[in-house]
């Protein structure tokens, strides 16, 4: 999960996530990577979930994602729920209730629309993923 230098990206090596994470203690919480890159993150996450006892399904209904390139989004889905049709959804094609300031991309997994990934501008966003929705128990609200 490497990209050209002149991005101006790094992506997290997957060994560092797992020696500073405490993977025993992933639960049913709602995970969020609002820079996800490619998601080596949140496959972390997901098979932590899972290896805890959550279903696949739940673990990925559970994690959420934001991220600037479409090409990394499309990666994204692709390391996250397995190679498949991916449609991008953009402009008048998203739906209504997700066409929020910042978004310039939904995507649509296996003919499934999938609310938990957007392709956005992180500092116009507003992270509600078409819901109203709490990452870190409120932690980040009172900003």
């Amino acid at each position: 999960m490497h990209r050209d230098i002149t991005q101006d990206e790094f992506f997290t090596p997957t060994e560092f996530i797992s020696k500073y994470m405490n993977l025993k203690d992933i639960g049913n919480e709602l995970y969020i990577d609002r820079n996800a890159g490619q998601g080596a993150w949140l496959c972390i996450v997901r098979d932590a979930k899972v290896n805890n006892g959550i279903t696949l399904e739940q673990a990925l209904e559970q994690i959420y994602a934001t991220e600037y390139f479409i090409d990394n989004c499309i990666q994204l889905i692709k390391n996250l729920y397995g190679e498949g049709d991916i449609n991008v959804l953009e402009d008048n094609s998203i739906p209504k209730k997700y066409q929020k300031p910042g978004v310039t991309a939904c995507f649509e997994y296996n003919d499934r629309f999938l609310p938990n990934i957007v392709c956005c501008d992180a500092t116009l966003y507003d992270y509600t993923f078409g819901e109203n929705l709490v990452f870190g128990n409120g932690l980040f609200e009172e900003i």
